[in-house]
């Protein structure tokens, strides 16, 4: 009896010991190989200045051509949407921006019908977060205990962060980094094309805009005490969605924002009815160079 126990916990020991190796080196691997993700990019722009950084939710990642800004303005551009971004995400990543000192002319904010999802956050970018969450960066912990229920285990259960999101940052993922694969970032500065036409079901559009979001008015108070300049706009949708009439309430509430959710009308544009086709993102790209004047 004594002989076995001793030979599980030795199996244990091994166990515990290949989970700290990999969990080590996948978190090499993902920290300094080339960005394959979002929040990898960010990690990869410190100490880096830019004219134009325009985030939002995939309505700007899947809209927002920042090659074509770069090349009608002469502006150094790049677009940091993030499938499902909130502006409790936004908000983060300002102040992650700050920290990185990646500084920026004017900062671009994409404002929707997430104004009502206040203290909802994307998965895409608190689970792209995760490998960071043993080091010492207070904003990305101070994230992911807001937005993460086992927080804690992630942070001090070693591997166990990669094996719960494994599209997102396990081994394919990690793997693409460690061939140093070309990076899609460098070829479009954060953008993603959506070609063609789809008919997904797509979240509704609420019936009202929400009065306050509090992460907006932080967000506001940060540019304010950092004397910083933000715009906000909203993006394209299509004129067959229902309650249109949310975003002529929240142009009430947001007197600042940029109302271009109605600035291309044909179907032909539309990859479904919340996102513009490569098309759209064309044609919305060059309106929002002639109406911000960029």
């Amino acid at each position: 009896m004594q002989t076995f126990v001793k030979h599980i916990l030795k199996i244990v020991l091994v166990l515990i010991v290949c989970a700290y190796a990999l969990d080590f080196g996948f978190t090499y691997v993902y920290e300094n190989a080339t960005p394959q993700n979002k929040v990898q990019y960010i990690n990869s722009l410190k100490n880096q200045k830019f004219d134009y950084i325009f985030i939002g939710s995939s309505r700007v990642e899947n809209s927002v051509i920042a090659e074509e800004i770069e090349k009608k303005t002469n502006k150094k551009t790049i677009n940091l949407g993030i499938k499902g971004l909130k502006l409790k995400d936004m908000s983060y990543i300002i102040k992650l921006l700050k920290d990185y000192n990646v500084s920026y002319e004017k900062l671009f904010i994409q404002i929707d019908y997430s104004f009502n999802h206040e203290e909802e956050s994307s998965k895409f970018f608190s689970f792209e977060l995760l490998p960071f969450c043993s080091s010492s960066n207070m904003i990305i912990n101070d994230y992911l205990k807001n937005t993460k229920e086992n927080y804690l285990f992630y942070k001090y259960i070693p591997f166990l962060k990669y094996t719960g999101s494994d599209q997102l940052i396990g081994f394919r993922k990690v793997f693409s980094s460690l061939k140093n694969k070309p990076s899609i970032f460098n070829s479009n500065k954060g953008y993603e094309p959506l070609y063609g036409s789809s008919s997904r079901k797509l979240e509704k559009i609420p019936n009202s805009a929400n009065k306050k979001n509090k992460y907006f008015s932080e967000i506001n108070t940060f540019a304010t005490s950092e004397n910083l300049k933000f715009i906000y706009f909203s993006a394209p949708i299509s004129l067959k969605s229902e309650n249109l009439n949310y975003f002529d309430e929240l142009k009430q509430n947001v007197p600042q924002l940029h109302n271009f959710h109605n600035v291309i009308s044909e179907d032909k544009y539309f990859y479904d009815k919340l996102h513009v086709n490569h098309d759209g993102a064309l044609a919305f790209t060059n309106v929002l160079i002639e109406k911000l004047k960029l």
